[in-house]
């Protein structure tokens, strides 16, 4: 099969990528915008800007795949000038969208796939954007649209594990929003690629699908968690709550203070024979990676000084 892969250098890309490269029997093509250099093998690399159509005609107009996987889906403006291009093909599209797209203010977690889906203005216009983009895809027939909630692994450069990481390595207080009870899901990226490449070969019908570990977290276990992982004991990481509606808890926690948490219902039944890593297996190997690439310093901000100080 000819499989297109939209985004083959970021955090989730890379990951599909690899399991790509693998493949015999897959002719694969990835489409970045040419900003990181690459020395990959086993793949023909196309540098384009994807909303720029007219070199996306230049560059892709003799071509037809079988599959495009899409990771830099944003916005309708990301996905319609790829579709205008492969006009006969692919037979099959898959998308990375995101839990972003409820809306909670119609719906109520854990969110199921047929709830409101039109964005969250929690998250800006992110949320807005991924349904969006989704709805440039609503006409096809052979399409995945998968709603991951936040991913994890080696590679993630955001301020999420990392962030807390590098508070409990060093003894620093971890401020925590509220009581810590708010609930978060997580999926790793390793999962969420093998996801992605099981929808090149059908391996479960195509449809929406939240997907993710089945199970949900507290912010408080969440922390646990990472200590565990990091051969810390809880003894040894100074917490503390914060409430005051002054400091949004994105200012000083890596997370909104938001229950982001799925029904995976839908997704289990339909491919019961996968089973999601879970999150205390998964970290390990994205603490090693931090430490590998020295990414575990994250500076404390304003808002956290002016807490800790009493502000």
């Amino acid at each position: 099969m000819d499989v297109l892969l939209i985004g083959g250098s970021g955090f989730v890309g890379s990951a599909v990528l690899r399991l790509l490269v693998d493949r015999d029997d897959l002719n694969v093509v990835a489409l970045t915008r040419g900003f990181t250099p690459q020395k990959w093998t086993g793949v023909t690399h196309i540098a384009c800007d994807r909303r720029d159509s007219a070199s996306l005609q230049r560059k892709l107009g003799d071509r037809a795949f079988d599959v495009v996987i899409d990771v830099t889906a944003y916005e309708a403006v990301d996905v319609e000038p790829v579709r205008a291009v492969l006009a006969n093909s692919p037979a099959r599209y898959v998308m990375v969208s995101s839990a972003a797209v409820y809306d909670r203010r119609l719906c109520r977690p854990p969110f199921v796939e047929d709830a409101p889906a039109t964005g969250d203005d929690i998250w800006g216009s992110y949320g807005v954007g991924k349904h969006r983009a989704e709805m440039a895809l609503s006409d096809l027939v052979d399409t995945y649209i998968l709603r991951p909630p936040y991913i994890y692994g080696p590679g993630n450069i955001l301020h999420r594990e990392r962030f807390l990481w590098s508070r409990m390595l060093t003894g620093e207080t971890i401020l925590v929003p509220d009581n810590g009870q708010t609930r978060l899901q997580m999926c790793s990226v390793g999962d969420l690629a093998r996801l992605l490449v099981q929808a090149v070969d059908a391996v479960y019908p195509s449809g929406i699908y939240n997907v993710g570990e089945p199970s949900f977290l507290t912010f408080n276990r969440y922390i646990e968690v990472l200590a565990e992982a990091a051969n810390l004991s809880l003894s040894d990481i100074s917490i503390s709550y914060v409430s005051d509606d002054r400091y949004p808890a994105r200012e000083y926690f890596p997370f909104r203070d938001y229950d982001l948490v799925l029904d995976t219902t839908r997704f289990s039944t339909r491919n019961p024979g996968f089973r999601f890593v879970e999150l205390l297996d998964g970290l390990p190997s994205t603490l090693e990676w931090l430490q590998f690439t020295d990414r575990l310093s994250v500076e404390r901000n304003d808002v956290e000084r002016e807490l800790l100080e009493g502000g």
